[in-house]
């Protein structure tokens, strides 16, 4: 169900919805990340509510930091909000297309600039650079192949 209302709602804008669904699914993903960003806010505040007053009732000298007590809270509830987080912005969350496209864009014009000469884009490295918005499995291939 989670795949089908996700595929609904990339392609929302490409189908004839009507405007209440569209507010509908929009309404819904916002939540999502709002719901998401709180969750980060609390396991910051908590876990550093946990590290201060554990290093508070340290004493000087102490072995704080190796204490497993200290930090297993953060470490779990941490691996916690990074599945919540690849659930609500999918797993392209670090490197979508967008920023493929960027950073292919931006090493070829450093090359470009290298040289010193003026270097077009050849047809199939712009084709290349069309697809990876459309086609993100087939990328490393694409790429490889220029």
């Amino acid at each position: 169900m989670r795949r089908y209302r996700k595929q609904l709602f990339e392609n929302f804008q490409d189908e004839n919805f009507n405007p209440d669904t569209r507010y509908e699914l929009a309404y819904k993903r916002v939540k999502r990340i709002k719901g998401f960003y709180i969750h980060a806010l609390v396991y910051v505040l908590v876990n550093a509510f946990i590290i201060i007053s554990a290093f508070n009732k340290s004493e000087i000298g102490s072995e704080f930091f190796f204490k497993w007590e200290t930090f297993s809270t953060a470490f779990f509830w941490g691996i916690g909000l990074l599945a919540h987080g690849l659930s609500v912005f999918g797993r392209n969350l670090f490197f979508s297309a967008d920023w493929e496209e960027k950073k292919i864009r931006e090493f070829m014009d450093k090359e470009k600039t290298k040289s010193g000469s003026e270097v077009e884009y050849s047809e199939k490295q712009k084709s290349t650079l069309g697809n990876l918005k459309i086609c993100n499995l087939n990328t490393i291939t694409a790429i490889s192949n220029l």
